[in-house]
């Protein structure tokens, strides 16, 4: 097996072991995920945004934006777009009403470096959330750098017979060449006339 094939294995085992599953996803989920993972900050904050309006309550979608929120918030610093992603991340989990993601909300809360309009909407989302949650979301979950490059595809299988090199034009068809048969009709040949000379024939 060479090294694609190993590569692909490995990712394709990765996937399967995720909580995480697009199919999982209708379209508007789809580049919600899409757009939490590759986006910005203020894509980020848009989708967050969404997620609040629309009172999403798919775990596969909330767990990819509690995993953002882990990854972003150490960085998001004094920087306005930041912190208006990060509250928003954190409005639009607790909005949810599942307590798996309280755990989450409460880490930002906590942390004194996170900016205090952030980490204000944090402690109100984790409030809004019920206690002892048993499925609470672990740090690491969704693989984001797997979400980010999946694998390639699988390499074609090779071909079933033949094993010519890459590109050779296919040898041309051999017919046996004819063979001429006497025709019936043609007369047999006469010998040919043997010549005598003048002196020959009078002696």
């Amino acid at each position: 097996m060479n090294a694609k094939k190993i590569a692909w294995a490995l990712g394709a085992c990765l996937l399967l072991t995720s909580s995480f599953s697009l199919a999982a996803l209708d379209e508007a989920e789809k580049q919600y995920v899409d757009r939490l993972i590759k986006g910005g900050w203020p894509s980020i904050r848009d989708v967050a945004e969404s997620l609040y309006n629309t009172g999403n309550t798919n775990t596969e979608v909330l767990d990819v934006a509690a995993e953002v929120l882990l990854e972003k918030y150490p960085r998001a610093g004094e920087d306005r777009d930041a912190v208006d992603a990060i509250s928003w991340l954190c409005r639009g989990l607790g909005s949810s009403a599942n307590g798996r993601y309280r755990a989450v909300l409460e880490h930002v809360e906590n942390d004194k470096s996170v900016h205090r309009k952030a980490r204000g909407h944090c402690e109100k989302a984790a409030k809004a959330l019920p206690k002892g949650a048993a499925n609470a979301y672990v740090a690491g979950t969704v693989n984001l750098e797997l979400l980010r490059n999946p694998p390639p595809p699988p390499p074609p299988p090779a071909p079933a017979s033949g094993k010519g090199k890459k590109g050779a034009k296919p040898a041309a068809t051999r017919w046996p060449r004819p063979q001429l048969i006497p025709s019936p009709l043609r007369p047999p040949r006469r010998p040919p006339r043997k010549w005598t000379s003048a002196s020959s024939r009078t002696a």
